[in-house]
């Protein structure tokens, strides 16, 4: 079992070197932490907050402003399905075809490029 992190830990020591060898250029192609949106304004009375804003753990680029994948990290007590629906709003966003969820012992993997086939009755 890993130290116990937080998720923000993960992606560096652990996805960072498991990316590497299938060439991707970390100076280049993976982006950690990349923000896409601000938050929610929550406006209650003359008072108003913002919700968390929400990022992508890794963005892998194929080339200058077009993502590929969104790899989501989760921390050691989740499994690796447990970040996929966080990992899914970024990629449908960027409309990038693979997203990842990755505790850094193992992923789980969705093409959007190939759906599950449904059968309708």
């Amino acid at each position: 079992m890993k130290n116990p992190f937080i998720e923000r830990d993960i992606p560096t020591p652990y996805l960072t070197p498991a990316i590497a060898p299938a060439d991707w250029e970390s100076h280049r192609e993976v982006c950690e932490e990349v923000l896409f949106t601000a938050g929610k304004i929550i406006v209650r009375g003359n008072t108003h907050t913002r919700s968390p804003k929400n990022h992508a753990d890794n963005l892998l680029y194929h080339k200058p402003n077009h993502p590929v994948a969104v790899i989501q990290a989760k921390v050691d007590n989740h499994t690796n399905s447990d970040g996929m629906h966080k990992a899914l709003i970024p990629a449908d966003m960027f409309n990038t075809p693979f997203s990842y969820s990755s505790k850094g012992d193992g992923s789980m993997e969705h093409n959007s490029c190939h759906p599950p086939k449904m059968k309708f009755r």
